[in-house]
């Protein structure tokens, strides 16, 4: 913004260092910045919301007030306990419910952490199908085992028990036995050499 010097030598008005002076201590005395002017308003802003929080604040306490016409003492006193139980039980249900969510989330996480000890725990033993797979890890879960970190505490002896009664369940762990042969033994002498084949003469 401009001020009213660099105005009036746009203007092509010379004017003194004294004229100058004189103009700049008018001009300060008498108008304000853009600045100053927008800090004014603010502080008019400001002034105007604290001035309405007292008028709402004026209001509820009226409309209060007069709500406890016409009421005797022990009504007043009655509708005041009414309400200090009606905040306290609103107060008690909501304590109940924030500690419900907690121990919901405790909950998921401590069954998360659970699965992923459990998974890790069956990664090397085989089934005979994803079913069974399933229906074990279910009675698994049902038998209430805790965890300990990446450990389940008892699993080790459940899954012996398991392998018993279950057994279809389980695929077999032991690999098939091959099969060896033995070159039969000379039992009449000689040197033990395999006898050469010889055909026999066509006439």
């Amino acid at each position: 913004m401009k001020n009213i010097i660099q105005i009036l030598s746009d203007a092509g008005l010379e004017i003194t260092d004294e004229q100058k002076k004189t103009i700049e201590t008018s001009v300060n005395e008498n108008y304000k910045t853009l600045a100053e002017f927008e800090k004014q308003g603010r502080k008019l802003d400001t002034v105007t919301q604290e001035r309405d929080n007292i008028q709402t604040q004026y209001d509820t306490a009226k409309s209060t007030l007069e709500g406890f016409e016409g009421k005797d003492f022990d009504a007043i006193t009655k509708e005041r306990d009414e309400w200090k139980t009606k905040a306290e039980t609103a107060e008690k249900e909501w304590q109940t419910k924030l500690a419900n969510s907690e121990k919901d989330y405790a909950a998921k996480i401590e069954e998360r952490d659970f699965n992923d000890a459990l998974v890790k725990a069956l990664a090397g033993e085989k089934f005979t199908s994803e079913f069974a797979k399933t229906g074990i890890i279910s009675m698994i879960k049902e038998k209430g085992l805790k965890r300990e970190g990446e450990k389940i505490l008892g699993l080790d002896d459940y899954m012996n028990e398991l392998r018993e009664s279950q057994k279809d369940a389980f695929a077999p762990t032991d690999a098939p036995k091959v099969p060896t042969f033995t070159t039969p033994t000379n039992k009449g002498g000689g040197d033990g050499k395999t006898p050469v084949y010889t055909p026999p003469a066509v006439w």
